[in-house]
């Protein structure tokens, strides 16, 4: 019996709904509800909200952290693996700070990468991988102002509040990745 685009768009919504409470749910809550709502959970597995923020590992992370190098005005980035973890030696002002990512967010045709600045404070790196293929203008790094150079005193800077996750996308369903004991960070 198959099933009409309606009524998968509603289980997906419910899925999205019932993700919010699951995000501090005990694992045995978590399968309580999948014991009812596997098939959702089976749709939400294949769909962009599914891929919208996830750890970063080989699996998820899409940008090319192989030492690649990329200079924007006056910021300078390097990308690269160390100890199974994906680090950006990000200079400004003739100073380098070392990050680790946080996260991933999103997969296509952007992929943007939240940063830890301090503890509970997410900020979205100013380079975004783009993911298309290479003929497109993809498969590189992706300033995301382009054609600015962003000072640290601007309201769009990367570590301004205009780009942390915390107080401009945790909001939306997005923070339900976030596994952390017992709260949401806000």
């Amino acid at each position: 019996l198959s099933r009409g685009l309606g009524d998968v768009y509603k289980r997906q919504t419910l899925l999205l709904v019932s993700l919010q409470s699951l995000a501090n749910a005990s694992i045995q809550q978590e399968q309580d509800c999948l014991s009812c709502h596997q098939a959702e959970f089976n749709d939400w597995q294949h769909s962009d909200h599914a891929k919208a923020m996830a750890l970063p590992n080989d699996n998820t992370v899409q940008g090319n952290f192989d030492n690649a190098k990329i200079e924007h005005y006056s910021q300078k980035a390097l990308f690269y693996k160390q100890d199974k973890q994906f680090r950006i030696d990000f200079t400004e002002k003739n100073e380098t700070t070392t990050y680790t990512v946080a996260y991933t967010f999103g997969h296509y045709p952007l992929q943007q990468y939240l940063i830890q600045t301090r503890k509970g404070r997410y900020q979205v790196f100013p380079f975004a991988w783009n993911n298309r293929v290479k003929s497109s203008g993809g498969q590189r790094w992706y300033p995301i102002y382009a054609n600015e150079d962003i000072k640290p005193n601007d309201r769009l800077h990367w570590q301004q509040p205009l780009q942390n996750w915390n107080g401009m996308c945790a909001d939306s369903v997005s923070y339900t990745h976030l596994t952390l004991p017992t709260k949401r960070i806000v």
